[in-house]
């Protein structure tokens, strides 16, 4: 007697409706969306740490100045970024120094290195423009004979600094701005991109507020 014999049917493969793959798509989206929030909060949060650290200073700076009664002068040094010859010079560090006196032969004054350079960090620069970066009107100085040098070499740097009365050596009005952005946003030298912190300097209180 001849067993039953099972008759298989073969289904052709079910694709993906149109509905499923809206909603795979629509998924993706929610997916980049969130992807590029979080990158811009954390560029916005090294940011707002870079600001608040030389609003820090700035506040340290205030502070010795008035305790020791002696200027303390901030310097802001120009250079390339890490990566040496072909970058652009732009303001990527800074230290505070105090003036102790003057050279009897010569005249020239004599500082005294409170801080170590403080580079900035994850690409972080000083705007370029003086519309945003008010120590860009200041003149730039050269490096004393003893400088130290800063990724291989001295750097020029501008200046101001924190009087013992408590003002600063900067115009009374307006107050000094400086604006931090990250220097690989930057489409054009005279933007501001979207990413971007302001430390606002009150010249007559030396107080910082960061925006």
């Amino acid at each position: 007697m001849n067993s039953p014999r099972t008759i298989r049917l073969n289904h052709p493969a079910r694709g993906f409706t149109l509905i499923e793959i809206m909603v795979v798509m629509a998924l993706i989206g929610v997916l980049m969306a969130l992807s590029l929030n979080v990158s811009s909060a954390w560029k916005a949060q090294k940011l707002t740490a870079q600001a608040r650290g030389v609003a820090s200073e700035c506040s340290q700076a205030v502070l010795m100045a008035q305790k020791d009664n002696f200027p303390v002068e901030i310097r802001f040094y120009q250079m390339p970024d890490d990566l040496g010859g072909g970058s652009a010079t732009a303001f990527r560090a800074f230290q505070l120094v105090r003036l102790t006196g003057y050279n009897p032969t010569d005249g020239k004054a004599i500082y005294k290195n409170l801080t170590e350079v403080k580079y900035f960090e994850d690409d972080i620069i000083l705007h370029e423009t003086a519309e945003y970066t008010s120590i860009k009107n200041l003149p730039v100085q050269s490096p004393p004979e003893d400088a130290i040098p800063l990724r291989g070499a001295v750097r020029n740097y501008v200046s101001f600094m924190f009087l013992p009365n408590g003002t600063t050596t900067l115009t009374r009005t307006p107050d000094a701005v400086f604006t931090f952005v990250k220097e690989n946003e930057m489409k054009t030298p005279d933007a501001l991109p979207d990413n971007y912190r302001s430390m606002v300097l009150q010249p007559v209180t030396g107080h910082t507020t960061v925006y």
